[in-house]
Protein backbone atom coordinates (compact mmCIF):
# COMPACT_ATOMS: atom_id res chain seq x y z
CA UNK A 1 0.00 0.00 0.00
CA UNK A 2 1.48 3.78 -1.09
CA UNK A 3 0.85 6.21 1.47
CA UNK A 4 0.14 9.10 -0.42
CA UNK A 5 -1.55 12.34 0.07
CA UNK A 6 -4.90 11.52 -0.47
CA UNK A 7 -4.34 8.64 2.22
CA UNK A 8 -3.56 10.96 4.89
CA UNK A 9 -5.73 13.39 4.19
CA UNK A 10 -8.35 10.72 4.05
CA UNK A 11 -7.44 9.43 7.27
CA UNK A 12 -6.33 11.86 9.56
CA UNK A 13 -8.86 14.80 10.79
CA UNK A 14 -6.78 16.69 12.54
CA UNK A 15 -3.56 17.16 10.90
CA UNK A 16 -2.57 19.39 7.85
CA UNK A 17 -0.03 19.44 5.46
CA UNK A 18 2.68 22.17 6.08
CA UNK A 19 3.08 22.68 1.75
CA UNK A 20 0.25 22.72 0.03
CA UNK A 21 -1.18 21.27 -2.29
CA UNK A 22 1.60 17.93 -1.34
CA UNK A 23 1.14 15.33 -4.34
CA UNK A 24 4.15 12.94 -3.52
CA UNK A 25 4.93 10.21 -1.25
CA UNK A 26 5.31 10.43 1.99
CA UNK A 27 9.65 9.02 3.05
CA UNK A 28 9.57 8.18 6.24
CA UNK A 29 7.91 8.80 9.65
CA UNK A 30 9.49 10.18 12.95
CA UNK A 31 8.35 11.25 16.33
CA UNK A 32 12.10 12.84 16.70
CA UNK A 33 12.82 16.01 15.12
CA UNK A 34 16.73 15.27 15.36
CA UNK A 35 15.87 12.53 13.08
CA UNK A 36 13.44 14.29 10.35
CA UNK A 37 14.61 14.20 6.70
CA UNK A 38 13.15 16.28 3.66
CA UNK A 39 9.47 14.63 2.39
CA UNK A 40 8.91 12.90 5.70
CA UNK A 41 6.07 12.85 8.03
CA UNK A 42 6.61 14.53 11.85
CA UNK A 43 4.08 12.95 13.82
CA UNK A 44 4.14 14.97 17.52
CA UNK A 45 2.72 13.07 20.47
CA UNK A 46 2.18 14.13 23.51
CA UNK A 47 2.95 12.64 26.77
CA UNK A 48 3.06 13.48 30.11
CA UNK A 49 6.94 14.98 30.11
CA UNK A 50 6.52 16.60 26.67
CA UNK A 51 4.15 17.76 24.07
CA UNK A 52 5.36 17.08 20.22
CA UNK A 53 3.23 19.78 19.06
CA UNK A 54 6.14 22.07 20.64
CA UNK A 55 8.13 21.18 17.72
CA UNK A 56 6.38 21.64 14.44
CA UNK A 57 8.54 24.21 13.71
CA UNK A 58 11.68 22.70 13.88
CA UNK A 59 9.58 19.84 11.94
CA UNK A 60 9.07 21.89 9.08
CA UNK A 61 12.60 23.60 9.18
CA UNK A 62 13.55 19.93 8.69
CA UNK A 63 12.03 19.52 5.89
CA UNK A 64 8.74 17.40 6.92
CA UNK A 65 5.63 17.86 4.47
CA UNK A 66 2.97 16.55 7.08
Amino acid sequence: MELDAQFFESTLSDGFWANQPFDGVVNAFSQDTRKIGSGDCFVAIKTECRDGHAFLDDAHRQGAIA
